[in-house]
């Protein structure tokens, strides 16, 4: 069977193992926003040393094309000090180059139907967004330091903490999905700790396998494991982190897992049971089923389990995130489908879900991102 792996993953992999570790990497975490004559457009930009990834959303507006919403995920890296360029997952063409200019970036779209020309996109924290920081490890473990032909395990992670002090929930929230739990986080404790310890816990569960002298017939192989963050929404009150880990440890193929991190600025995480209105399982069911036959080409009469899937019931489940041109669901790898169905992605415009949400501050709060112009639909 062929190797599965996440695009962003692989494309990511191939570029930062390349790079050797330094302490001193430029990291930054920024959100963006630009107004021209028929599209709002609002960029997430992470960098770390010279490359850099962004989710960059476009809503249209003065009747264009009415709810027209746009992610496009992008990768690309530094030219020089000031310039960058940014191309499309998986595509060769360049999407985007640009220039810092101070706080701010210019940049020129080869390829939108709605812009052309150079587009102004002004660094914008949003009055209620959650200032965040990076921290970027790379480190590799020879299984047998004695052997310069030893395989090894690498670990190369994104970390993403909160730049501000005091709200040690949301701290708390940032370091478990980090992935530097095992340890009760308080204000005291100190980052460079808990990384220092879940560097060392990857270290020995690799180097607790059985020696080659302990067993000939064994054979160690190399892992490695790759984690990913990204910021899919930073506004409203509302965080949105997506998190991508390959791990590779042996065997026919690796796995890739992506899950999300939404909570609020007091650090309370939030499910769909916070968002949508009682009763809605069984509804929001169907409309994931009816996607996911239309995605999968799976006619109305065929029952899912017949082509690859597990059960015939599909529901929403806790991986759920929100950006700022819907609302969708993840379901990982062997969750609900066999491995060669991949990742099942679904996902819903605000127009899909108005019913659904539950009226007042909810209603108003995603309204507030999901129409940023206008604040409602």
């Amino acid at each position: 069977m062929a190797i599965k792996r996440n695009p962003f993953v692989f494309l990511c992999m191939l570029l930062f193992m390349s790079i050797s570790f330094n302490a001193n990497a430029i990291t930054s975490m920024k959100r963006y926003s630009a107004k021209t004559a028929n599209m709002f457009h609002i960029m997430y930009l992470e960098r770390i040393d010279e490359l850099l990834s962004a989710n960059l959303y476009h809503y249209s507006f003065n009747n264009i094309e009415k709810n027209y919403f746009e992610r496009v995920e992008l990768i690309g890296k530094m030219i020089d000090d000031n310039k960058f360029s940014l191309k499309i997952i998986g595509q060769r063409e360049e999407f985007m180059s640009g220039s810092f200019i101070n706080e701010d970036i210019v940049v020129e779209m080869g390829d939108n139907p709605f812009e052309d020309g150079l587009i102004r996109f002004a660094y914008s924290v949003h009055e209620e967004s959650i200032p965040l920081r990076i921290i970027w490890l790379q480190k590799s473990f020879p299984y047998d330091t004695d052997d310069p032909f030893s395989p090894s395990a690498s670990l190369d992670l994104t970390i993403v903490l909160s730049n501000e002090s005091g709200n040690v929930k949301v701290d708390s929230q940032l370091i478990t999905f980090s992935g530097l739990s095992g340890e009760r986080y308080d204000s005291r404790t100190e980052i460079e700790a808990l990384v220092e310890k879940a560097i060392n816990r990857y270290a020995e569960q690799y180097k607790s396998m059985p020696s080659n002298k302990e067993n000939p017939e064994f054979r160690a192989s190399s892992w490695e494991r790759l984690q990913q963050i990204q910021p899919l929404l930073n506004n409203s009150g509302l965080l949105c982190l997506e998190k991508t880990i390959y791990a590779y440890t042996g065997g026919t193929h690796g796995l890739t897992h992506i899950s999300y991190l939404l909570i609020n600025e007091e650090g309370n995480q939030l499910t769909p049971d916070d968002i949508f209105r009682e009763g809605y399982r069984e509804m929001l069911g169907k409309m994931i089923q009816k996607q996911i036959r239309s995605l999968q080409i799976i006619g109305d009469e065929e029952e899912f389990t017949s082509v690859g899937f597990f059960t015939n019931e599909i529901l929403p489940n806790e991986n759920m995130y929100i950006n700022h041109s819907g609302l969708g669901f993840v379901y990982n790898i062997y969750e609900i489908a066999a491995y060669y169905k991949g990742h099942i992605r679904v996902h819903f415009t605000p127009a899909d879900l108005a019913d659904l949400i539950q009226p007042g501050i909810w209603k108003d709060k995603l309204w507030q991102i999901f129409y940023p112009d206008t604040g409602k639909p």
